[in-house]
């Protein structure tokens, strides 16, 4: 299943960014 997405540096950090930022958001 990860085989399949694309495992470029530029858009895990991305990803994590955005996964970061969420949770700040939720966390308030």
């Amino acid at each position: 299943r990860y085989r399949d997405l694309p495992m470029s540096p530029d858009r895990i950090v991305a990803a994590l960014k955005k996964a970061r930022q969420s949770y700040q958001e939720a966390a308030g």
